[in-house]
């Protein structure tokens, strides 16, 4: 297998010679093989229970480069392989309306990074080496950075794109300075390094060094995350990337940041209730402030992209309940804030990457991601509005589907430390609960708006009203995570126990099968079952009722007024939220205009009002910062005369530089 995954690398490099069809088809291949050799390995560790370690290269800067895969990098194998081809298969339709505009290298340049970030998010899984996983990383950043960009020829993309990487490099600093720090201090330049760095130097300014180094990491991985407050990178890249991109990156790219870190927790020596209090506090943060954010969205994919931070806050959340299970010797709590967590990783890569394709199919049949001016498509595309609806219900956390199932478990780790002794414990708890039913009532209101101002009323725009369905391909693609997304909704225990056979490494001791939960999933499963079977049975009726009867089709009764306006007579994405911006001022900054009139202005002439929203911690802190840089970036381009003697002169003053300060013994 090792062989097929470097064969397949290089082959990679060749895909710029084909055509702009045929390159397709050429990283397809090239795909397929790498998702087959690389899920043969995870599934055969999954079932045998053994890690897989072998050498890939081996003089790889003086020591071989190993892969390891454990029961954990298995796990993420899955969802990487399983995301990156529902997303590949979706990228055709997709990206059919840019063949007249875009070159052949260019086809070919983004469906090669494609390969590039799927094949950098799987070594980054599979290496333990401090160096390599830094390497992978990088290329993680790059590709998608490429991918970002598909449509360079737009200066607000361009803008976007560079922010996303540079933003990635701030992260990756915090990586290397995490790795240098476990290297100085235990000479492994590695996650191993890690399980010894408190044997060295036990306590750093009062508190455990294990949390100062969590810190330290975190910062690094928790920006690929989205964690609050390191988040603005992504509602602006979502958007602005191509939506198998989006789908893709928010799928499971940013559960790369969620791997390091768990991966850091795995392999720290001892626990603390400072990181576990930490976790909880700042993955409650981010996702109220992601799902409070969202609802005020006109754009689709942003309000997607803020769903996403709000995700990754209720999967910080179970992590935190894990923590402190494993700190207050709770291990049926732990077990249940782990498995939770873990389950939501899947779940949220199904029903997200479901999301921005049918976000994609709006887009590609409206030519607007603007919510204002859709409406009425359930009428013109309803097999996407029907994917959209159960990406809707399951990221609301709703039955019969995925979502309900990972936030049930963490619910039941909440509620089984509530009946812990002690107050601090419960007290945490209960804070716990509250915030995710904040986060899911709000999740349930945001998607309320979304589904009916984009699918239900009548259409806002022309475009919306002339729309028509995607093609198959698109819709076969969007089939692949409803399939699962319906079946861990009605089989829930079965997945329950595969996601305890990968936490069986962390509780080698713990008796999975004695937890009570697993048999209020058994019924979960049934209730769903039988609701889907009842759904379903309801339809066919209808189906044969309908089939007998002449439907006619007529104006909903006006009132006596026929002069009905679809853009003012019917709430839009705006009027849904108005009363909830009055409360959700604390998140953002309201740029919206104000309409004023005179006192003489008997009549008043035509005006315009438009409504905007920025994200607070953006605007009020980290573009002040960058605005500052970029002032003296721009004093220093004065060097930059474009005169290709200076060019030479800079090098030469450097070189009499260092040989002055070499004579002077300075350095």
């Amino acid at each position: 297998m090792n062989t097929v995954i470097l064969v397949v690398f290089v082959l990679s490099w060749f895909t710029f010679v084909f055509s702009k069809k045929q390159s397709y088809w050429y990283i397809f291949l090239l795909e397929l093989a790498l998702w087959i050799s690389t899920s043969y390995l995870a599934i055969n560790v999954l079932i045998s229970g053994n890690e897989y370690v072998s050498e890939l290269i081996s003089n790889f800067y003086f020591h071989p480069l190993i892969i390891k895969i454990d029961k954990l990098s298995a796990f993420f194998i899955l969802i990487i392989n399983f995301t990156s081809l529902s997303s590949f298969i979706y990228a055709k339709q997709y990206l059919a309306p840019y063949l007249k505009e875009k070159s052949a290298f260019n086809f070919a340049l983004h469906y090669f990074n494609f390969f590039m970030l799927n094949f950098a998010m799987l070594f980054v899984v599979m290496l333990s080496d401090g160096i390599a996983f830094l390497l992978a990383w990088e290329l993680m950043s790059l590709s998608s950075f490429l991918l970002v960009i598909f449509e360079s020829n737009k200066p607000d993309i361009i803008k976007t794109g560079i922010k996303y990487l540079v933003q990635m490099h701030v992260g990756y600093l915090f990586l290397v300075a995490g790795f240098v720090i476990v290297y100085a201090v235990t000479g492994d330049f590695g996650f191993e390094g890690i399980k010894h760095l408190v044997e060295k130097t036990p306590l750093i300014v009062g508190l455990p060094t294990n949390f100062w180094i969590f810190i330290v990491f975190f910062i690094g991985f928790g920006i690929k995350a989205g964690f609050f407050p390191l988040h603005s990178w992504l509602p602006h890249a979502h958007p602005a990337a191509p939506s198998h991109v989006s789908g893709l990156m928010s799928g499971i790219m940013i559960k790369m940041g969620i791997y390091g870190i768990i991966r850091i927790l795995f392999n720290l020596p001892e626990l603390n209730l400072s990181i576990g209090i930490f976790i909880l506090l700042i993955s409650i943060f981010t996702g109220v402030f992601g799902v409070m954010s969202a609802i005020v969205q006109h754009d689709l994919k942003k309000l997607l992209a803020f769903h996403s931070i709000e995700n990754i806050g209720i999967i910080g959340i179970g992590i935190g309940l894990g923590v402190l299970g494993e700190v207050y010797h709770q291990p049926v709590i732990a077990v249940l804030g782990w498995a939770g967590a873990l389950l939501h990783i899947l779940n949220h890569s199904l029903f997200k990457s479901l999301l921005f394709y049918a976000a994609g199919s709006v887009y590609i049949k409206t030519h607007t991601r603007n919510l204002n001016k859709l409406g009425g498509l359930i009428k013109k595309m309803p097999f996407t509005a029907f994917a959209f609806l159960i990406g809707a219900i399951a990221i609301s956390g709703i039955p019969p589907f995925n979502g309900f199932i990972s936030e049930f478990i963490i619910y039941n780790g909440f509620f089984d430390g509530i009946k812990q002794g002690g107050l601090a414990f419960p007290m945490l708890m209960m804070f716990g609960i509250l915030a995710l039913a904040l986060i899911g009532g709000l999740a349930m209101f945001c998607f309320t708006k979304a589904f009916g101002v984009v699918f239900l009323g009548t259409a806002r725009s022309k475009e919306a009203e002339h729309a028509v369905e995607v093609a198959p391909s698109i819709r076969f693609a969007e089939i692949l995570p409803i399939f699962w997304i319906i079946i861990i909704g009605v089989l829930p225990v079965y997945f329950f126990n595969f996601i305890n056979s990968i936490l069986q490494e962390r509780f080698p001791l713990f008796e999975f099968k004695q937890l009570a939960i697993s048999n209020s999933l058994k019924w979960i499963g049934i209730i769903g079952a039988i609701l889907w079977l009842s759904i379903w049975l309801f339809y066919v009726i209808r189906k044969l009722i309908l089939k007998r009867k002449k439907v006619i089709y007529a104006d909903t009764w006006g009132c006596g007024y026929t002069a009905a306006n679809p853009v003012t007579n019917q709430y839009n994405a705006s009027s849904f939220a108005a009363n909830f911006k009055r409360i959700a001022n604390p998140v953002f900054v309201d740029l919206s205009s104000e309409i004023t009139y005179e006192d003489k202005e008997v009549f008043p002439v035509k005006k315009s009002y438009k409504t905007h929203v920025e994200d607070k911690v953006e605007f009020k802190f980290i573009m002040p910062i960058a605005n500052n840089i970029l002032h003296y970036v721009k004093k220093i381009a004065v060097l930059q005369t474009g005169k290709i003697q200076d060019y030479i002169l800079y090098p030469l003053l450097f070189i009499i530089i260092m040989i002055v300060l070499t004579v002077l013994n300075i350095i």
